[in-house]
């Protein structure tokens, strides 16, 4: 048992380094394959498209050969400063895998040393988020005032920052040339006064007031708590009219006979109902009937006002209500 547990975890070990190695594998062979495409193509005069190739490679998997490579496309199209980077890495790669090539990447490094031009960027004022690019590329603070090795031709250099106005140039510098190029101090960005806010659309034309839904709501209250509250009070003297007859049949709860006491029983009945009902009706109808007289009452531009009136007839008080 404990040798076949054994064979299984080596079994699985094994697989576990083949799948980890697969994608590794895969990467190297196709960085194989753009070298070589590489190698056709520069043999065919196309260098722009050779160090295509050989640049992809390099960055799939670094190797001597493929510096080699990249610096000499790169010096036939005469852009010796990345030429000189390439030769130089290849050289630094050699020296630490020992492989027996540094000396020709120091000899090619050293060939196109003396083509190099070389831009010089001075920045004596700096702000935060400062942010110096020549052509497009971002520069390192390390770079601002060194002379940087740079491939001839067209250099746009531009500088921004937070709260600054932006600042650019353009100089173009030829082989084996150094310029400088002296960045000014950043005039501040102008301040940008926010828009007044906007007015206030007005309404549609056919638009209804908030008010007259409030209105219309206090009205459906206030005349149906009315109407309940007149049932209620039908119903209560309908009540107190039956329970007239109730005493008046059996007074001092003596009936004749049993014909008269069951009439008692169903006016009691009848009037215990109409009481019930009449009592709801009157707090459902009185409840409706003020809450609808307040929201009346109180709704913009309504006002009620109470003073006293003095006429041959007597006093009193008159009350105002303005809607």
């Amino acid at each position: 048992m404990i040798r076949r547990r054994t064979t299984l975890l080596l079994v699985a070990g094994a697989l576990t380094c083949v799948t980890a190695a697969s994608p590794a594998r895969a990467q190297k062979g196709t960085a194989l394959s753009l070298f070589n495409e590489g190698r056709t193509l520069a043999t065919q005069g196309r260098y722009e498209e050779a160090c295509d190739r050989f640049s992809r490679s390099d960055a799939m998997e670094r190797t001597v050969g493929t510096l080699l490579n990249l610096g000499d496309c790169n010096e036939h199209l005469k852009r010796y400063a990345t030429a000189w980077v390439a030769y130089s890495r290849a050289e630094e790669l050699a020296q630490r895998l020992k492989d027996p090539r540094p000396k020709d990447a120091h000899e090619a490094a050293a060939r196109v040393e003396p083509r190099l031009s070389r831009l010089v960027i001075t920045v004596d004022t700096t702000y935060p988020g400062l942010v110096v690019a020549r052509n497009d590329t971002k520069l390192e603070a390390a770079e601002y005032n060194a002379a940087i090795p740079v491939d001839a031709g067209p250099q746009n250099i531009t500088v921004t920052a937070p709260g600054r106005q932006p600042w650019q140039t353009n100089v173009r510098l030829g082989e084996g040339e150094k310029q400088t190029v002296r960045v000014p101090p950043l005039e501040p960005a102008p301040v940008t006064e926010s828009p007044p806010p906007a007015s206030p659309l007005p309404p549609p034309p056919n638009a209804q007031p908030a008010e007259s839904s409030r209105t219309g709501v206090a009205l459906g209250l206030e005349i149906g708590g009315g109407v309940v509250l007149v049932g209620g009070l039908v119903f209560g003297a309908l009540a107190i009219g039956t329970w007239a007859s109730v005493t008046s049949i059996c007074p001092n709860a003596r009936c004749a006979n049993e014909a008269v006491r069951a009439q008692h029983e169903s006016d009691v009945h009848t009037a215990s109902t109409f009481g019930t009902v009449s009592t709801i009706s009157v707090a459902v109808g009185g409840a409706a009937l003020v809450t609808g007289l307040v929201l009346h009452l109180t709704a913009p531009g309504k006002s009620v006002s109470i003073a006293p009136s003095f006429d041959r007839a007597g006093a009193g008080l008159v009350t105002t209500l303005r809607l």
